[in-house]
């Protein structure tokens, strides 16, 4: 199964035609340099690292340090 992966791009213009930036892979924290276009699909296209292969976790609605479902807490 495929989990989706997260990426924040920086891209910065330093001459016509010239593109450099970072790609910080969220989940891991990963960041990869690119001096091309080429070296920016590699690396979206390279594989998560193991200890981040797991799918992440979802955030609960409730209260910070709440527990307790929305079915559960009492009005």
């Amino acid at each position: 199964m495929h989990h989706l992966r997260s990426y924040v791009v920086k891209v910065y213009r330093q001459q016509a035609g010239v593109l450099t930036g970072t790609v910080q892979e969220v989940q891991s924290g990963r960041t990869v340099p690119f001096q091309t276009m080429e070296e920016l699909w590699q690396a979206i296209r390279r594989p998560p690292p193991a200890s981040a292969s797991a799918p992440p976790r979802r955030r609960t609605s409730g209260a910070e340090g709440d527990s307790s479902s929305p079915k559960e807490r009492k009005s």
